[in-house]
Parts: C-alpha cells; structure tokens; sequence
C-alpha cells in the first residue's frame, strides 16, 4: 500500500516530515479535548515562523496523500500556549471531550473520529512519556513524534500499539 509506504517513510525521516508539514492538515487539541472546526486562523496566530508546530506530530494521511497531524495547544510541550476560549473564538469552533463528539459528528465523517482518537492517543503517550525509564533523563521526540529517544541511555521508545475491534 503506497500510502502506507509514505507514512512509514515520513515517520522515520525527520526532513521529509518537515516538508509534510508545509502542506498537510493539523488537528487541534486543547489539554487533548479536539477541535471540530478549521482551524487555519488558529494556526496563523501560533507564529509564522512556525516553532509551535514542531510539536506536530504525524498521525495520518488523507485518500489525497496529504499528511495529517495532530498538536496540543495546551499540553504544556509548546511555548506560547494558547486560551481555549481565544482559541475557540479565533476558528469559530469549541473543544470538545471526544466521547461526545462520536455523537454530534455525522456518521460520514466516523473516520474523522478516528483519527482524532490516534491523535488524542499519541499526544497523551508524548504528555506521559517525557524522560527514560533508563536513566531518567529526558528524553527527545523524533519529528514525527512516531519515537522518543534517550540521548544519555541510547533507549528508544515507541507508543504502545493496542488491539482494537473492527466490525
């Protein structure tokens, strides 16, 4: 599957997911709460330099082949935070907790909530998984954000993968 191809080369390679960045989409998330609304007016006030999106992280491609990531503006891993009521009111949206929006988003759009769901999950592990069980020093995200890496032990992490069902 070509598409999984490009994600499993984009999660590896530091450069190439910076350039998916440039053109890919971003799920919002506030304390891991997601957004359901665009959210470009959200991003522009995060900086046109950028720095606050290098806490991206990959969790996806679209059918187009366009890479979707997820960020956290309140996690506490980006500077320069940002109010969920300025937040909200900036893309005319509102977070929601994830539970209730498998109810209010149309049955369309259920894989929407999907990814949502992978992005609130690999935000919670980066959250949780912050230094090594090794040394306990801190420990680096790659890119990606698909591995945390132990500079002082040489440990890497990798977010645990869980069964689900499918019906």
């Amino acid at each position: 599957n070509s598409l999984f191809c490009s994600i499993t080369d984009r999660s590896e390679d530091d450069e190439a997911c910076a350039a998916a960045l440039k053109d890919g989409s971003i799920f919002l998330f506030h304390r891991l709460s997601p957004l359901l609304r665009h959210v470009q007016l959200v991003l522009q006030r995060l900086g046109s330099d950028g720095s606050q999106l290098k806490e991206a992280v990959l969790i996806g491609c679209s059918e187009q082949n366009q890479a979707q990531f997820c960020l956290d503006v309140d996690s506490g891993l980006c500077s320069g935070e940002l109010d969920q009521a300025a937040v909200e009111e900036a893309s005319q949206g509102t977070f929601i907790d994830l539970r209730k929006a498998f109810f209010l988003l149309p049955a369309a759009e259920a894989s929407l909530c999907v990814l949502t769901l992978q992005g609130q999950a690999l935000l919670h592990w980066h959250q949780t998984s912050r230094f090594c069980g090794a040394s306990g020093q801190p420990t680096q995200r790659n890119r990606a954000g698909s591995q945390r890496f132990c500079s002082s032990s040489s440990t890497v992490y990798y977010p645990k993968v869980t069964s689900s069902v499918q019906n």
